[in-house]
């Protein structure tokens, strides 16, 4: 049976190879076609293409190579079953490791997990994985592992791990190694060769670059027996590359000649340095497959695309013609200033991840609207350093923006967004012990949740939970008060205050609460449903106490999500449940193997590190613009190809390696390494673009404007660039890499420069052409002042900025916590000690206790020994003003007064507060005192405008003094003239901001002589920052 070695530099070319090699394969209309890939985006493409070649593509069947290994072992009699995987090898290390005759023979090894099942877990983890790449990477070092015995072992604890494994579960599970021997020992039967034949007479292995010594062995084999046929990319397959180095490794091979002692025989040819420096990952593919010459003798380059130069080719087209002739310095093109403008390669160094996504989708609509590109979504793929980071960003500005592009992401891991698998985490990582009210309030933040206990306002359950005192605790302590922060407590308050009306202490098995009358109809309909989430959430938590069995986890999982997570009539369209069941049923299968019973936390550890390696795949080339990570094999070609996060941090990826990892002794061709797979990508990313390529990377500081430097990959490209340039005078970097603004709204976008463009504003009339500018219309609205409130008035007064903002523009500054505080209160803030201060001011002595009581359990107080402590100091400071105020008012109790002025075609109406008997009363317990003393003033105004007579008695309790303006002072005309002046004011603060901040806490008489440098000082001082360049 033949063996192929089809070669190309187009990816397209060998699609086109393998329909041809489909065409020639004899079988019924039932006979699977099998096809080794790497990435479901391969598979994607290549369907389209196959099916562009034969008119259909139909049971096609793709698969890696590791799967055709354990494919191929069940056809020839094996047990599929039992074959070794790393989710199942490390709960049998697990085991292992806590065994007595490990522990007393590799004390220092036991060290590290003793009395943690947590930590032994996750080396139990590592060690299977690192078994699972021994299998693959080093199966000699196995082979000799499964003939040795414990006798023959020293001080290698992975290698007696192995071999005790064996011992015990050698009837259970079978080790890759094994496999492949059972294979081609299979193979030695013509019985067994007829049956392969049957099932599988071509194999296809398609765009493989990452491939081992272990499989190509194999497949050399299998093609005695069938016809296996390769198909691979070859940057540069009209010459032999594979042994040259790069200018700099042949510069430094030549210092090292010239050491004393030192002598090289030959140094090797030189290449381009981009594809000797990147293409590191081929050398070693082709290397291992030229090891052995039946790969050798089959080597066919028939499908080369060259690329016929011309004086229209482009920036790009010249670097990948350079890199196709492994062109060196002496030989290569030279470049041109006109060639770095050409737009064929774009970079861009930007601020944030999200003004790269919006910068991107500016570059996208400029190539349509400027460039009249006739590009469809399909032919764009973005690649991106942290797919996970820049989602959000990217549905965010694609999903929004006024020129749509359809899009899908891929790649996304399962925990990442608002999935099935997201809540699932968050309510494993609940703690029982904490139980905090944030960490229950961000579980309302998924979707799911939300929708399985039909919640739908989240910010009333929020505020409802914060009135509530619920702060931490199921259940709390009486011993500490905590029980009054608890869940527990905090729930009974909300559901008692649905039922009854009023805040008034109600007595319940001897213990008295308060409840929380805050909502009523649909509100009180969503706090009832806030109760069942908690106690189906409790249920759960608490059943984690007890160990369990790995399926009886399963199951725990499997309520959980049920009961919790997802409606039960989504479960069958769901992809995350199906992809759940998958883990499940896994679980399932590893019961009947192992039935140890394990803590929630390690199976907690063990499950989630599983489902942090799951991503999201399937929707790569499937249609409109294509978000992606950045995988190796992925040189689909698309007319633009952009990558975004190429920060110096980022990219390459780095790898740290395990320090008892066997394979970093003595690396060997074909291993496993992330920096070469990356470089690898970057090369493919190059070559598969056809007519642009896009690099966007984090290329200043946000915050100090510091430059950052981009990826190490790309400034080798840029240096690549400058060394072709024949002019010395051409400033290279600043002529490709453009700097982006921290905003969207700079004003250097108006200003026509190169590179800088936005598309972000509004879309242009119909029929006209996207701009750069947008026009921004403010919304007039309109006020009734027929009636102004008095609450109204004396607040615009208060604060008109804050007025103007709030009821003009609808825009409002919350400078309370976003998040719910996780601990009980510890000290009073100003803003509580001046509620505080209040309240006591109008209270008995009588009454002090039952108010502590109810303060410590609504949470106004801090807990147990230190809430008597505060309310002996609050007392103590409001003594003299209460003595004050009971000077002047007698003892009488405070009134309303009801106000009802009608000033030309506008009525003033409302309450006054503060009233005692022809007496009005502000008190201020601030030290800035001036915006009460206004409120006080203002109040006068309006009783006197209403024709009463009445005092105003002002009491600061900072200077323990009264400020007193007696009756008649003030008389009604003059009132009325006062309060037409200051109605004007409000009015006129509708339409403008009024400069007016009594919150400068300065004399406004002292104001008006103060120049522009003190009044700048003052609003420095009180803003207590000082203004920078950004």
């Amino acid at each position: 049976m033949p063996l192929q070695l089809n070669v190309s530099n187009s990816l397209t070319n060998l699609a086109v190879q393998l329909a041809t090699g489909m065409r020639e394969e004899v079988g019924n209309v039932f006979q699977k076609q099998w096809l080794i890939t790497q990435t479901e985006g391969m598979n994607n493409w290549l369907t389209i293409q196959l099916a562009g070649q034969l008119g259909i593509s139909a049971n096609s069947k793709f698969v890696k190579p590791n799967d055709m290994v354990k494919q191929l072992y069940y056809w020839l009699g094996g047990d599929s079953t039992k074959v070794l995987g790393a989710d199942h090898l490390q709960w049998f290390i697990y085991n292992l490791l806590d065994e007595k005759q490990f522990t007393q023979r590799f004390k220092d090894i036991a060290a590290y997990y003793q009395n943690d099942d947590v930590k032994r877990i996750a080396l139990a983890g590592r060690v299977a994985d690192l078994f699972d790449q021994y299998q693959v990477y080093r199966p000699d070092m196995v082979d000799e592992w499964n003939v040795a015995d414990l006798a023959s072992v020293k001080d290698d604890w992975q290698q007696y791990t192995w071999i005790k494994l064996k011992q015990k579960k050698d009837t259970l599970l079978t080790d890759k190694t094994s496999v492949i021997h059972f294979i081609i020992n299979a193979l030695n039967d013509p019985a067994q060769q007829e049956r392969l034949y049957a099932r599988l007479p071509q194999l296809h292995i398609f765009g493989v670059s990452i491939i081992t010594k272990l499989h190509i062995d194999l497949f050399n084999v299998l093609s005695k027996y069938i016809t296996v046929r390769f198909y691979l990319l070859n940057p540069a397959p009209l010459v032999y590359w594979l042994d040259d180095r790069t200018e700099k490794q042949i510069a430094r091979l030549a210092q090292v000649q010239q050491l004393p002692g030192k002598k090289i025989d030959r140094i090797e040819g030189s290449g381009n340095n981009l594809l000797i420096s990147w293409g590191k990952v081929i050398q070693e593919t082709f290397g291992l497959l030229f090891e052995n010459d039946d790969y050798l003798n089959v080597y066919n380059d028939a499908g080369v695309t060259e690329p016929q130069a011309s004086d229209s080719d482009t920036l790009l087209q010249k670097i990948q013609q350079d890199i196709f002739y492994n062109h060196d310095t002496a030989s290569r093109n030279l470049l041109t200033a006109a060639d770095i403008n050409d737009g064929s390669l774009i970079m861009n160094a930007c601020y944030t991840p999200v003004r790269e996504v919006e910068v991107l989708y500016n570059y996208l609509v400029h190539l349509v609207d400027q460039k009249n590109e006739e590009l469809s979504p399909r032919d764009i793929v973005v690649m991106v350093s942290d797919i996970d980071a820049y989602a959000p960003y990217i549905k965010a500005i694609f999903n929004t923006a006024v020129y749509k592009f359809p899009f899908t992401i891929a790649d996304e891991s399962f925990q990442s967004g608002d999935s099935l698998f997201t809540a699932v985490e968050a309510i494993l990582l609940i703690s029982a012990e904490s139980f905090k009210a944030e960490e229950i309030m961000q579980l309302l933040d998924s979707g799911y949740i939300r929708e399985r206990f039909n919640i739908t306002n989240t910010a009333l359950i929020r505020s409802v939970v914060n009135l509530a005192n619920i702060r931490f605790g199921i259940q709390g302590s009486e011993e500490d008060d905590t029980v009054t922060v608890s869940w527990n407590t905090g729930l009974q308050r909300i559901l008692y205050g649905i039922c009854m009306s009023g805040a008034d202490e109600y007595v319940v098995n001897g213990d008295t609460i308060y409840p929380l009358d805050v909502a009523e109809g649909a509100d009180a309909l969503e706090l009832v449903r806030l109760n069942h989430f908690v106690e189906v959430l409790k249920w759960y938590v608490n059943g984690r106490a007890a160990k369990r069995t790995l399926s009886g986890w399963g199951q725990y999982i499997q309520q959980l999500t049920d009961n919790l997570v997802l409606q039960p009539d989504l479960n069958e369209v769901d992809e995350d449940y199906q992809r759940l069941q998958e883990y499940l049923e896994n679980l399932n299968l590893l019961a009947d193997t192992y039935n140890e019973a394990v803590s929630f936390e390690v199976f907690k550890h063990s499950f989630l590190d599983i489902i942090a390696t799951q991503t999201r795949s399937g929707s790569f080339a499937v249609g409109g613009i294509t978000f992606c990570s950045l995988i190796p094999m992925r040189s689909i070609p698309f007319k633009v190809v952009a990558l975004l996060g190429m920060n110096f941090d980022k990219f390459p990826r780095r790898e740290t390696p395990l320090s008892f990892n066997l394979m970093e002794k003595k690396r060997r061709k074909g291993d496993r390494n992330v920096k070469d797979n990356d470089k690898h990508l970057f090369l493919e990313t190059i070559l598969s673009a056809q007519q642009y390529l896009y690099i966007s990377y984090i290329g200043r500081n946000s915050k100090d404007n510091s430059i950052h430097p981009p990826s190490a990959l790309v400034d080798e490209l840029v240096d690549y660039i400058e060394l072709g340039i024949n002019a010395a005078t051409v400033k290279v970097r600043e002529l490709l890499i453009v700097t982006q603004p921290l905003h969207g709204f700079s004003q250097h976008y108006f200003q026509h420069l190169p590179g800088l463009y936005s598309y972000l504003g509004e879309a242009p009339a119909a029929g006209a052409s996207a701009n750069n500018t947008t026009t921004a219309t403010k919304e007039t609205r309109l006020f009734n002042w027929n009636e102004i409130g008095v609450s109204a008035l004396l607040s615009f007064f208060k604060n008109p900025f804050k007025w103007y903002y709030n009821k003009v523009v609808a825009v409002y500054y919350n400078d309370e916590a976003m998040l719910l505080p996780d601990t009980e209160l510890f000290e009073l803030d100003g803003l509580q000690k001046w509620k505080l201060k209040n309240d006591l001011l109008h209270l008995d002595e009588a009454d002090e206790k039952g108010y502590r009581l109810k303060a410590l359990k609504t949470g106004a107080l801090p807990l147990k020994h230190m809430a008597p402590i505060e309310m002996e100091k609050r007392i103590a400071e409001v003594a003299p003003a209460k003595k004050l105020l009971h000077d002047i008012t007698g003892g009488q109790q405070e009134q309303e007064l009801l106000i009802n002025i009608e000033l030309e075609n506008t009525v003033i109406a409302g309450k006054l507060t503060g009233v005692y008997d022809n007496k009005i009363v502000v008190i201020s317990f601030s030290k800035n005192q001036y915006k009460y003393l206004l409120d006080a003033y203002l109040k006068y105004v309006l009783a006197t405008a209403q024709g009463l007579v009445m005092e105003l008695h002002f009491l600061s309790a900072e200077d323990n003094e009264a400020f007193t303006i007696a009756a008649g002072t003030l008389s009604k005309t003059g009132a009325l003239a006062t309060l037409r002046q200051w109605v004007a004011y409000f009015k006129s603060g509708h339409d403008k901001i009024f400069l007016l901040y009594p919150g400068l806490n300065e004399n406004p008489l002292k104001l008006a002589g103060y120049d522009v440098v003190k009044l700048n000082n003052v609003i420095s001082k009180y803003l207590e920052r000082s203004p920078n360049e950004y």
